[in-house]
């Protein structure tokens, strides 16, 4: 199955969000 989601990180003192996929 694979699931969506969002991954918030910290870049340039600053948040940006991405997506990514997980496979299980």
């Amino acid at each position: 199955m694979k699931y969506i989601n969002s991954y918030c990180f910290c870049n340039s003192a600053s948040w940006n969000c991405v997506l990514y996929e997980l496979h299980y």
